[in-house]
Parts: C-alpha cells; sequence; structure tokens
C-alpha cells in the first residue's frame, strides 16, 4: 500500500518498490519496502547468491566492507559460518570459525524432531576446509597448528561443526618469547623466579608453562598457564626441601604461535 511520492525506488516487484533511498545531505535514508523477518535465509544451500550480493552492495554503498570473507572449496561463499574477531592489542587480533552447521541452526534436532543421536554426530562432525580471505596480507597463524602460515591476505583453515577454529592475526611477524631467570642457582625450601616476555606483543598473551626435571621427566606439578603483558610476567616455583638436584629446565610456549623459549636452574 506505500506509493512512492519522493526518493528513488532501487529494484521493483510486480511495480512495487523493494528498495527506497531519500537523500538528506551528504547522507541517505534507505527503506527497505518488506519485513526482515520474510528475507531469505543465506545461510541455506537453495539461496539465491544474489540475494546476499544484494545486502553486501547496500552495505559497500555506505563504506562498510566484511573484515574478511569465507569461500569453499569451490570458491563460492562458504554459508552457515560463523567468524568471531577479538582485538587483543594494536595490530593484533583473534578469529574463532564456527561451523559450518549443518542445514539449519537447529543442529540438535534431526529433521523429525528428535535429538540427533552420538552416530549422526560424529558423522556431521568432520573436518570442512574454508579459505579465509582478508583486505591485506596479515601474518597469520593458526593456534594449535604446527607452524606460521607467513604473510598472506589467504590462507586455508580446518573447521568442525561443533567446536571452534582459532586464527591469530597479527600486523608484524610473530617472534618467539623471552624466559629469563632471576638466578641460576635455586635454594631447597625457597622459590626460583623467572620473567617471560614476548618481544613486540601488544596486549596479553597466553603463555603455557611447562618444567622437566633433572632426568628428562615432566614435573606436572609446575604445571600452569601465564597471562603475559607488553612488560612481560613474573613466574615463580616453589622448590622442595627434598627435591631433586641437577639442572630442571623451563620452557614457555606462547599459544597463539607455538613458538616456545626455555631457560634452566641448578638445584645442588
Amino acid at each position: 500500500a506505500i506509493e512512492l511520492v519522493g526518493g528513488e525506488a532501487l529494484g521493483r516487484a510486480d511495480g512495487v518498490p523493494i528498495c527506497i533511498v531519500n537523500r538528506y545531505g551528504q547522507g541517505r535514508a534507505v527503506l527497505l519496502n518488506f519485513p526482515t523477518y520474510s528475507f531469505s535465509n543465506l545461510s541455506l544451500p537453495e539461496t539465491p547468491e544474489a540475494d546476499a550480493t544484494f545486502l553486501s552492495a547496500l552495505f559497500a554503498t555506505s563504506g562498510v566492507e566484511w573484515p574478511l570473507r569465507l569461500f569453499n572449496e569451490d570458491g563460492n561463499r562458504r554459508r552457515n559460518m560463523e567468524a568471531v574477531r577479538w582485538k587483543t592489542g594494536s595490530g593484533e587480533q583473534v578469529v574463532a570459525l564456527y561451523g559450518p552447521l549443518h542445514d539449519t541452526r537447529a543442529q540438535w534436532k534431526e529433521p523429525q524432531g528428535g535429538n540427533l543421536s552420538l552416530k549422526r554426530i560424529l558423522a556431521h562432525d568432520v573436518n570442512r576446509p574454508v579459505r579465509v580471505e582478508l583486505h591485506e596480507p596479515k601474518h597469520i597463524t593458526l593456534i594449535g597448528g604446527e607452524e606460521p602460515m607467513g604473510h598472506t591476505r589467504s590462507f586455508p583453515a580446518p573447521t568442525r561443526p561443533w567446536r571452534p577454529t582459532f586464527v591469530a592475526i597479527t600486523d608484524e611477524a610473530p617472534k618467539a618469547p623471552r624466559l629469563k631467570p632471576a638466578t641460576r642457582h635455586a635454594e631447597r625450601g625457597r622459590h626460583v623466579h623467572f620473567e617471560a616476555e614476548v618481544p613486540g606483543a601488544r596486549g596479553l598473551r597466553a603463555l603455557k608453562i611447562r618444567v622437566t626435571t633433572p632426568d628428562g621427566r615432566e614435573a606436572r606439578w609446575f604445571d600452569r598457564s601465564v597471562m603475559a603483558e607488553p612488560l612481560g610476567a613474573q613466574i615463580s616455583f616453589p622448590v622442595a626441601i627434598n627435591e631433586q638436584s641437577g639442572s630442571w629446565t623451563v620452557t614457555a610456549t606462547d599459544l597463539y604461535t607455538g613458538n616456545s623459549a626455555s631457560a634452566s636452574f641448578m638445584v645442588k
């Protein structure tokens, strides 16, 4: 029942304007002449890609663009997937890739309405490769991966339906942490202190701390995770009065990059 009395009509359906644009100075007001709940579900495979192109173009006219884009192995837009970003410091961010889910977001229901069986869950819980594209090249590290992916604007990432894949994106190449003991010799019944830092880090960095005994066994009672600020973090270990003599090794591993550093202290 709406008749166009001003503005510009962009597209029509049976003669009815779909999108009406009114200009005010340097700004624009856009009226979508349909209820948003009736718009196509962009996650479904049967939805025409033109519907997603329409929304992207609408945002692009206002200078708004996706910070990253996701594609499948065929080069088409990866549907039914979420990408959540956290800024962890100046020039540093972490992206969580989640999905793709089943054809709908009711991923815990069978089509008939029952709960998904464990067998069906495991059948869907497989790696679904996705290609991530950025606006400009960045240093990419797949958290939990074997090594950084280098300086690039396009990279592959594995994804699974019910667990996130984390990717660290930084302006500068990631550097290995530094681990420095306050003293090389530890006294029984006292604490031994270390200073850990990640050179060039502009935000908090998670470090995994592990210690091995002089005979090469893991000292799990010393295991911990430390959040290191740009200026570093202080770490201390209590040395028991009956602790094993010899050289102990402390290793700090950067959760983002997998890079690590080691230092030792001596118990006489």
